[in-house]
C-alpha cells in the first residue's frame, strides 16, 4: 500500500482519483504499467488499483455485506480472518457498517482491498492507530 501524505488541500485525494479515472487530467498523462490510463477500460483499471480514502463511505448493511461486495462468495470465516488483519477482531460481521467510527470504516474498507488481486492500493491517510476498535 502506498500512502500519500501532505497538508489539507494539497491534492492528495485528487491524485488518487486521477489514478483510477474517477477524474480526468486537464493536462499531462497518468500511466499504469507503462500505459496511458485514458486508453484503459475504467472497470479493468479499478479492479487493479484500490483506493482507501480518508472518509470512506460504507454501503448500507452489515460489515459482512460491505466485504461481500468485493467478493460475493466470501465465507464468514474468510471475512473474519481479513478483518483481524486490520485490527477488527471479535463480532464485527453483523455490525451496521454505517454506524462505524471513521477509523473503523477505514479499516473495513482496507480489509475489502486486502483480499482483491490488486496491483496497487493507494490511501490518503493510514488507518488511525490511536483509535482502538470499539467492542459492543
Amino acid at each position: 500500500m502506498t500512502v500519500v501524505f501532505g497538508p489539507s488541500g494539497s491534492g492528495k485525494s485528487t491524485l488518487l482519483r486521477l489514478c483510477n479515472r474517477l477524474e480526468v487530467p486537464t493536462s499531462g498523462r497518468v500511466l499504469f504499467c507503462g500505459k496511458d490510463i485514458s486508453g484503459l477500460d475504467p472497470l479493468w483499471l479499478r479492479r487493479r488499483v484500490g483506493m482507501c480514502f480518508q472518509r470512506p463511505t460504507p454501503f448500507p448493511g452489515t460489515v459482512a455485506d460491505n466485504l461481500r461486495a468485493a467478493d460475493p462468495a466470501a465465507s464468514d470465516a474468510r471475512i473474519a480472518e481479513t478483518l483481524a488483519r486490520v485490527a477488527l477482531t471479535g463480532s464485527w460481521l453483523d455490525r451496521d457498517a454505517t454506524a462505524l467510527s471513521g477509523g473503523e470504516a477505514q479499516r473495513m474498507c482496507l480489509a475489502a482491498r486486502l483480499w482483491r488481486s490488486l496491483r496497487c492500493c493507494f490511501s490518503t491517510s493510514p488507518p488511525p492507530r490511536s483509535t482502538p476498535p470499539r467492542h459492543a
